[in-house]
């Protein structure tokens, strides 16, 4: 059984251009990797596959039915109340292996974003489809539950499509990968990091040939140039015109060089470059090398004149039911750079909630971006950007095409991506010059690209920073103080700080 993809094209109501355009592919069994930068259509070929969207021209051939698992947690999956009563062999696995409590189905509200995450891809797994596309199943999830999540996917037998910027899970699922730039696709073989490093080379040896022939191409030039020279001052000396009359010597020279035809060596010469020289022109302009865009971006912001910025505790926080997260007495100073670390559940958002009602701080000098947006706040987001005055919103524009999405798709009215809205937050709130940025999960839904710019521009940054992140790294180069949450023996949770 295959997924076909038959010269398949989708535009968005009042898009220019179509997102995706003239896709043909055939997926067998086994997870494919779909791959590409934030804005490229990766969602959209996912809701295509499931059929939530109809193509504008082309067609889909479905082997049965299909399945698609968003990015987003903020709704209940549609099969949850099934699933929360089926006690079988396959859901009781899959309750196992992802860690899943009885209860949970009944206080989805009150779960974690990581914790959602989990149930909904129980719900999507346990439901069996022919072909099951899940986006990002690994946001929000700490080390262990990333771990849970693949042993989970591993055991799917169906055709899957994965979108993921974890490269790990995409390395050790996917036997092949459909890339997407500019609107195409290509299938290629090969997990992430395979797929990855001959783009690399490709891209490399596709420099090294336009270097060439560029250098070909002046080379001929000059070349050229020279020889027109010389065929002008040749057919300038075959001229008699300002021969002396009574000249017979040099006009019988002109006349035996016009015989023997020596005298019209330079021109063709300089003919044969012409078109040397157009081929080597063709062969420049047949030549395209995709230019990787590199991230830049500076947060305008300082450290506060405030000695706190921010104070709470000693308090006892509620997490849902009877489960409270334990804190002692903390403050954020001007300068702090703060981790907020902890397994999923542990109540990091809610601290972080509690944090922020205790700022003392004006709304315009904190950047807060949380983990999820609902849709109303993504429509609040494209709104506010609307109504920038041109310069302010030029600059906004800007800092998103930087960080790898097309600017223009965030004003022709379809809904943002995830991960485009989390850089359409940054982009506004960079300009208010900020003394605090409070970022829950910022990698979550971020392309690789635009990652490393926001680490390299957190690291510049001279205000506060409260981070909470599962991502090593980002921690270790941003972060000085850790504030870890872990769960006591009674299932409270409870704040260390070191």
């Amino acid at each position: 059984m295959f997924l076909t993809f038959s010269g398949v094209s989708f535009a968005y109501r009042n898009a220019v251009t179509p997102i995706l355009d003239d896709l043909s592919f055939s997926l067998p069994n086994g997870w494919t990797g779909v791959i590409g930068a934030n804005g490229q259509g990766k969602t959209t070929l996912m809701r295509l596959a499931a059929g939530e969207l109809t193509p504008v021209s082309g067609a889909i051939q479905l082997p049965g039915h299909a399945l698609y698992c968003a990015q987003a947690t903020e709704k209940p999956p549609a099969l949850l109340s099934d699933f929360s009563q089926d006690w079988g062999a396959d859901a009781s696995r899959l309750r196992s292996i992802l860690q899943i409590d009885d209860d949970w189905p009944w206080r989805f509200d009150s779960l974690s974003h990581g914790e959602r995450k989990r149930l909904q891809l129980a719900v999507a797994l346990w439901h069996r489809p022919y072909v099951l596309a899940i986006d990002e199943p690994t946001n929000h999830l700490d080390i262990e539950a990333r771990s849970w999540v693949t042993q989970a996917l591993e055991d799917y037998e169906g055709i899957g499509l994965l979108v993921s910027h974890d490269r790990s899970l995409l390395d050790a699922l996917v036997g092949q990968c459909v890339v997407l730039e500019h609107g195409g696709a290509a299938l290629r073989s090969g997990n992430y990091t395979e797929v990855h490093e001959r783009i690399d080379q490709e891209r490399l040896a596709a420099h090294r040939y336009r270097r060439n022939a560029k250098q070909e191409l002046s080379r001929l030039t000059q070349e050229a140039t020279r020889r027109r020279t010389e065929a002008d001052r040749d057919q300038s000396k075959r001229s008699r015109r300002r021969i002396d009359p009574k000249d017979h010597d040099a006009k019988a020279k002109i006349g035996f060089a016009i015989l023997t035809g020596k005298d019209g060596h330079a021109g063709r010469l300089s003919s044969q470059m012409k078109g040397r020289l157009a081929r080597a022109q063709e062969r420049l302009a047949e030549t395209r090398v995709d230019r990787e865009t590199r991230a830049d971006i500076w947060i305008d912001g300082e450290h506060s004149a405030r000695a706190i910025l921010a104070e709470l505790g000693p308090a006892r926080l509620p997490l849902g039911g009877t489960r409270v997260l334990e804190v002692p007495y903390l403050t954020i100073g001007p300068k702090d750079r703060i981790a907020v670390v902890g397994p999923n559940g542990v109540g990091k958002t809610t601290l972080l909630n509690s944090l922020i009602s205790c700022l003392r701080l004006e709304c315009d000098r904190v950047l807060l971006v949380p983990q999820e947006l609902s849709q109303v706040q993504a429509a609040d987001e494209i709104r506010e950007l609307k109504l920038l005055d041109s310069a302010s919103r030029g600059l906004a524009l800007s800092i998103v095409a930087r960080l790898g999405s097309a600017p223009d798709r965030l004003l022709d009215g379809e809904t943002p991506s995830p991960g485009e809205l989390r850089k359409l937050m940054i982009a506004r709130g960079v300009r208010s010059g900020p003394h605090l940025l409070v970022l829950d999960e910022p990698t979550n839904h971020m392309d690789l690209l635009a990652t490393e710019a926001l680490e390299e521009a957190l690291a510049a940054y001279s205000g506060a920073l409260l981070l909470v992140s599962h991502d090593p790294r980002f921690i270790e180069r941003l972060t000085d103080v850790t504030w870890e949450i872990r769960r006591s023996t009674d299932g409270d949770s409870v704040l260390h700080i070191r």
